[in-house]
């Protein structure tokens, strides 16, 4: 059944999906036109070849965090780009975090002597949804001063989120048949025909299914253990109530499942 329903999914996945995104935006020349259309002000020469699903392992979270697609530009900029397909309720303090790891991965990695020497870093997330609900293509934020705006604090780090459902005249009509396209609209924007042609092209790769199917694999099995560690846990409080309201061990196990020796461990 999971081998079908993968089968299923491998044939209908989009741009949106972040394995697939992933992989188109291992094309350089992709990669670079799409980061240029989000970030016009940007002046990209070249971009280092970006690296799909970069890992930091900072210790601020157990299993670590994974980047769709991480890259740097010829001044050093860094750009991280992530597809996110649905509100998770924690996107603005996610941004947060990333900003600190790669800081913190840039300030190791580079032995900087002195904070100036610090790239400006971009964290962008392309969203399905309005996380603001107030109709923008694109919302940019930099730190700038509360009681005068006019001053920024040019900490160098700029985040920005994409809206697919945006319905505002806010951004270039090259972003916007991007977004569209996000959506599983069709463009004759030439950049969107050869985003396609990638995807074609992915989709006909064996290599490519088997790399998703494994993906999946690991990601249903991990949410399994997930799911079976939250059940474990849920029993076990239970159980800890029943000891004290009286309940003899043999109906603990019969009403919890649980076994004895989990039940002697309490």
């Amino acid at each position: 059944m999971l081998h079908r329903d993968l089968n299923e999914q491998w044939l209908n996945l989009t741009i949106a999906d972040d394995f697939m995104f992933g992989k188109v935006m291992q094309d350089k020349s992709l990669c670079t036109e799409l980061i240029q259309i989000i970030l016009p002000e940007l002046d990209i020469e070249r971009i280092e070849f970006p690296e799909r699903q970069k890992s930091f392992n900072e210790g601020l979270f157990s299993h670590g965090v994974r980047f769709d697609v991480y890259t740097r530009t010829g001044k050093g900029e860094i750009i991280d780009v992530e597809m996110q397909m649905a509100n998770t309720g924690n996107l603005p303090k996610r941004t947060r975090a990333y900003h600190a790891m790669i800081t913190g991965s840039e300030m190791d990695a580079e032995k900087m002597k002195d904070y100036n020497d610090i790239h400006k870093a971009f964290v962008i997330f392309i969203c399905m949804f309005d996380l603001f609900k107030k109709g923008r293509h694109i919302y940019t934020f930099r730190n700038i001063c509360r009681e005068d705006t006019s001053i920024e604090l040019d900490d160098g780090t700029v985040t920005v989120f994409l809206n697919a459902k945006g319905t505002m005249d806010d951004v270039s009509p090259r972003l916007k048949n991007f977004l569209e396209f996000a959506k599983g609209n069709k463009s004759d924007d030439p950049f969107i025909s050869r985003m396609e042609a990638k995807m074609n092209e992915v989709m006909m790769s064996p290599e490519m299914k088997l790399e998703y199917f494994e993906t999946q694999d690991r990601l249903h099995r991990s949410r399994n253990e997930g799911l079976l560690e939250g059940r474990i846990q849920a029993n076990l409080q239970t159980a800890h109530r029943m000891r004290k309201a009286g309940f003899s061990d043999e109906q603990i196990c019969d009403l919890t499942g649980l076994s004895p020796e989990d039940i002697a461990e309490l």
